[in-house]
């Protein structure tokens, strides 16, 4: 029967062409495929080539599935969840300003804190906390921003610290800060959603004393700035434990990252 119709149909279309040519419609080509897929269509192919008629097969299976992808995809989130992802994101977008002093170093973060409205009697207040009386540092980098402003330089020069500035258009002389920042979005702001300003700092606080004693860095050795456990036993051997100990597990901002650590087993 499924042979009959296709022969038919093919006859049909040399009428239509002796009357009036045309080209083949996508119904037809859709119709002519289903029908040769229950019977051996290469003895009865008249109207196109077989590579033609393949090409028509083609076609017709990306249809079907780009039909079926988008009729059995992820469902659409509803109107309420829409718009309350809108105004978090319009809410949050206000939030853009977080300082950070990092020592070269050793990689420790040593002070992060959180603004919406950044001055330079804020940015001085930041470093008061930061540089206790007495301290080892000498020099101080930062950018050419505002609120870096003269004020600010002699406030530190007061706690003896040299100021230099980055040049102007010279974006590697930033090549220890802006790398942090990236970090610190990528490894953490990325997967997080803050609900506020204090939430904002609660989480940059927990995930700076990550970065300081749990994440290796590989300048370090690699290494931690801080490292929370001593000098841990040999093993005799760089793939084995030491004998009586098992590696212990920390999570960090709800399990997004973990500290790991040499625990002795329990007797």
């Amino acid at each position: 029967m499924a042979e009959n119709l296709f022969l038919r149909k093919q006859l049909a279309l040399f009428r239509e062409r002796e009357a009036k040519p045309r080209g083949i419609t996508r119904f037809t080509r859709i119709w002519m495929v289903a029908l040769g897929r229950l019977f051996d269509w290469r003895e009865t192919l008249v109207v196109v080539k077989p590579e033609t008629f393949v090409k028509w097969h083609r076609t017709s299976f990306r249809m079907f599935w780009r039909w079926k992808s988008r009729c059995l995809g992820r469902p659409k989130l509803p109107g309420n969840l829409r718009d309350l992802i809108r105004q978090m994101a319009r809410e949050n977008a206000t939030w853009g300003e977080e300082r950070i002093a990092k020592e070269i170093g050793s990689r420790r973060i040593l002070h992060c804190n959180v603004t919406e409205h950044p001055t330079a009697d804020w940015t001085t207040q930041q470093f008061r906390e930061t540089l206790d009386e007495p301290h080892p540092f000498r020099f101080l980098i930062h950018d050419r921003d505002a609120i870096f402003s003269p004020a600010v330089d002699i406030t530190l020069k007061d706690f003896g610290i040299c100021v230099r500035k980055t040049p102007k258009r010279a974006p590697k002389a930033n090549a220890y800060c802006e790398p942090l920042v990236g970090t610190i979005r990528r490894e953490c702001l990325d997967y997080l959603i803050p609900l506020n300003e204090r939430h904002l700092r609660l989480i940059l606080k927990e995930f700076v004393a990550y970065y300081n004693r749990g994440r290796p860095h590989a300048a370090l050795g690699p290494g931690v700035p801080e490292p929370i456990q001593g000098r841990v036993p040999a093993s005799g051997h760089r793939h084995r434990l030491p004998v009586g100990y098992h590696v212990g597990s920390t999570g960090v901002l709800g399990g997004l990252h973990h500290v790991y650590r040499l625990e002795k087993e329990a007797a």
